[in-house]
């Protein structure tokens, strides 16, 4: 610092005086008299000496031309002759200089003494700091004036920060506007005060698929609500997940968890299949098909190494599906799809003798339920829609009465009734969906609820003994339900409490439709009364999330489904097309000649 400070004086030190008429001396005077320190004396104490000394003035009269004195040992020495000085400097920094003092004796090359004072950024006027007192002598000087060289006035907002100003105040006065808009208006609450909630909902999903793409691209890790094949997110859609899938791990949404918790927890094995469905962790006939499907899939794909031959992996998938198919009999879905796979088997060991491919083309073969059942369930969204808006012209907006869970969580996504429902919603012709809360389990209040909020559809909840002075009161313009089992004279096995909510229709003349993809349909079963009726355990009854709710030792009958006859049905709406009762088992099997089986 020091060698710096004694090079600056060397460069800037030239024989003149403080009145010197150059240009840049004028201007540091002229800063000086503004800062009120020209003409001044000022003195400061080291540890060996005092120093006096005048801003281009005489520190001590009885001096003769003296700029500053040392006072050391009783002795004084002069530091510089006013007349020998230099005044330069900027706007940013000062320099001083005084040449020609008294001259050293036998030291410092008995050169003359001189000293420099560098005026510098300081809160303290005149706070001096001796530096150097060895040969030169160099001194700082603390002036305020050094601090803010660039007027404030004339600082002035970039055109960026002038933009976002702009913006600030337009979006704040979009989102209060919005939100005072929403709640007097509308009556909003929450979230939903938002203005726009649906499209800013929108543009986060778009954002957030991209992301997902990106990090999936990297670590192959899917995220919750969408589903991966090994592709990649082709298979995205908007609604709640009951299954996330990619090759090797299947996931699936704890739905006896539901609303409390959403919890996503792994099929490692058939094992965990079984019990999940058979639990109800994992419910509806599209879902439980696609569960234990894939379960199959996926420990296959794991243990693929331990099969030897193709007759082997044939024999151990056939086994296992049938396995799946005794967690719940009465689902037909699952007794379907184990069909076409099975059928698949052989034809496939006929084309591929290579035991690695035989596996890859399985598996895929296994991963297409994923799409197929997307596809199946927009479809009946799509014709179910058209069709019930056709035939009830009387009224521009419709109320529906559903039951159950036959949505997102029943299916890979979208839903069935609840699909029909949905698409109604978005083509702007639903008034209001009813739901019963579906005891035992409650699938109505604690699943269907769910997906509605989620998917804010206008809904009303009601207890499952409500439905006939709803239908009596309140006009309700068609009852939808799903189906776990369609027979060949178009008997339906469904959830417990669909035969009554039929029986009920009837006598107050609404149309009663079932929504259900053709793998529901049995033609194997001539009617439901064939059907084995599944009982389920008296706990479901008897207690709610651990907590009795009977008396201890009452004696409880569970049925999971009950049988509703043709003849209260007013259309099947299916995939394939709307069909009535009589006609179901006729028209099915004409467009199954029409539609050839799957071959490798």
């Amino acid at each position: 610092m020091h060698v710096i400070l004694l090079l600056i004086i060397c460069l800037t030190s030239v024989n003149a005086n403080c009145s010197s008429e150059s240009d840049k001396s004028k201007f540091v005077r002229e800063k000086m008299k503004t800062w009120g320190i020209y003409n001044q004396i000022y003195s400061v104490t080291s540890r060996t000496a005092t120093y006096r000394f005048g801003i281009c003035s005489l520190p001590n009269n009885s001096i003769s031309n003296a700029a500053i004195l040392q006072e050391e040992n009783k002795k004084s020495y002069v530091l510089g002759q006013l007349d020998q000085s230099d005044l330069t400097g900027t706007d940013k920094w000062m320099l001083l200089t005084y040449e020609n003092g008294t001259r050293y004796v036998n030291t410092c090359g008995n050169k003359t003494r001189s000293a420099a004072i560098i005026f510098i950024c300081g809160q303290k006027l005149g706070n001096i700091t001796v530096v150097e007192e060895n040969c030169n002598y160099v001194f700082e000087f603390q002036l305020p004036g050094l601090c803010s060289t660039v007027p404030q006035a004339t600082k002035k907002l970039s055109g960026s920060a002038i933009f976002f100003i702009i913006l600030l105040c337009l979006v704040s006065t979009y989102l209060i506007g919005g939100f005072f808009y929403m709640r007097v208006k509308h009556g909003a609450r929450g979230i939903d005060q938002i203005p726009n909630l649906d499209f800013w909902q929108r543009i986060g999903n778009f954002i957030g698929e991209k992301c997902d793409h990106c990090r999936c691209c990297k670590t192959n890790v899917p995220r919750t609500g969408y589903l991966f094949q090994e592709s990649g997110p082709d298979l995205h859609v908007m609604d709640v997940q009951a299954i996330r899938y990619q090759r090797g791990s299947l996931l699936i949404l704890d739905q006896l968890r539901l609303p409390d918790e959403i919890l996503y927890v792994p099929i490692n094995t058939i094992d965990d299949a079984w019990k999940a469905i058979h639990t109800m962790a994992i419910r509806g006939a599209s879902a439980i098909a696609v569960c234990g499907v894939l379960s199959v899939a996926v420990e296959l794909y794991h243990s693929r190494t331990k099969f030897d031959s193709i007759s082997s992996i044939l024999q151990f998938v056939t086994d296992q599906l049938n396995y799946l198919i005794t967690a719940r009999p009465t689902a037909f879905n699952m007794t379907e799809a184990a069909k076409i796979i099975i059928d698949y088997l052989i034809p496939l060991s006929n084309k591929q003798q290579n035991l690695t491919l035989y596996i890859n083309e399985l598996l895929d073969f296994m991963e297409q339920l994923l799409q197929r059942d997307l596809d199946h369930n927009r479809a009946i969204g799509q014709l179910g829609a058209e069709m019930i808006h056709q035939q009830i012209t009387t009224k521009k907006k419709l109320t529906i009465l559903t039951h159950a869970n036959t949505g997102s969580l029943a299916t890979v996504g979208f839903g069935t009734a609840l699909g029909i429902i949905r698409q109604l919603n978005t083509n702007n012709l639903l008034q209001l969906v009813y739901f019963t809360e579906t005891r035992p389990c409650n699938q109505g209040s604690r699943l269907t609820a769910y997906e509605l909020v989620h998917d804010r559809i206008p809904h009303t909840m009601i207890c499952d003994s409500m439905a006939g002075l709803l239908m009596r009161t309140q006009p309700i313009h068609a009852v939808l339900v799903g189906a776990e089992r369609i027979t060949a004279n178009g008997d339906i096995a469904n959830i417990i409490g669909t035969y009554q909510l039929a029986v009920l229709a009837k006598q107050h003349d609404i149309p009663f439709y079932v929504a259900a993809a053709t793998t529901s349909i049995d033609l194997t079963t001539r009617t439901g009364n064939q059907i084995i009726i599944e009982q389920r355990p008296s706990s479901e009854m008897t207690s709610l999330k651990g907590m009795n709710i009977a008396a201890e030792g009452v004696q409880v009958w569970n049925p999971a489904f009950d049988i509703t006859p043709a003849q209260l049905i007013s259309s099947f709406i299916t995939e394939r097309g709307v069909f009535k009762p009589d006609e179901l088992e006729e028209k099915l099997l004409t467009l199954q000649r029409t539609v050839k089986s799957p071959t490798p």
